[in-house]
């Protein structure tokens, strides 16, 4: 289970006009939704980015810190980003309960070089994440996938993936995860311009006479 914290103040008014004012003062309106009550919240920027490094996970769990009143666990179940500006302009945050189970996705890491593909095979991933249930306490940061031993014509699916403990997987068991294809093989096509010079460098004698 990854957890980190942040710390966000409450808004009063959820006006468009108040939210672009807060994105200049360089703030990240959201929500915090989920649990006994809807909360309109705002956070820094630079916290945010500095925290999660540009890139924003569902399965990490968030102590959110409300003016330092109180603390509530949170995950990022959605967000809006302007990639031209490079900037989050809207959070969602789910709130959680220790003692229920949640849902939500861990990504999928592969690990090792299948044996197909040092053969020449071309490797194939369908699935980055899995959408999974369990206790928060046992919510994973990923999912590791040996994939070493796969030869050409092999396939992972999700079956075949041994979920850690406390942890039920959702997605349909006969989906492919990955796979390892043969490696598409270069075609010449010959243009009936080239056959016409491969033909004229026969030459055809006539029987004489």
């Amino acid at each position: 289970m990854k957890k980190t914290k942040l710390t966000a103040i409450v808004r009063t008014a959820q006006k468009k006009t108040e939210a672009k004012a807060l994105r200049r003062e360089g703030k990240i309106p959201g929500v915090v939704y989920g649990g006994k009550d809807q909360v309109p919240v705002a956070l820094d920027a630079r916290e945010f980015h500095r925290t999660f490094h540009g890139t924003v996970a569902e399965n990490v769990i968030v102590d959110l810190s409300l003016e330092g009143k109180e603390t509530r666990q949170v995950l990022i179940k959605d967000y809006q980003y302007d990639p031209i500006r490079g900037q989050y302009i809207h959070l969602d945050f789910m709130e959680i309960n220790p003692e229920k189970k949640l849902k939500t996705h861990v990504p999928i890491h592969l690990e090792g070089t299948p044996e197909g593909v040092k053969k020449g095979g071309l490797l194939e991933f369908f699935v980055q994440e899995l959408e999974v249930t369990c206790l928060p306490k046992d919510l994973p940061e990923v999912i590791v996938l040996d994939i070493s031993s796969l030869e050409v014509g092999d396939s992972l699916h999700v079956q075949d993936i041994q979920a850690p403990d406390g942890v039920e997987i959702l997605n349909p068991p006969d989906q492919t995860v990955v796979a390892v294809g043969h490696a598409v093989s270069e075609v010449v096509v010959e243009t009936p311009e080239a056959a016409e010079e491969e033909g004229g460098a026969a030459v055809s004698e006539e029987p004489e006479d």
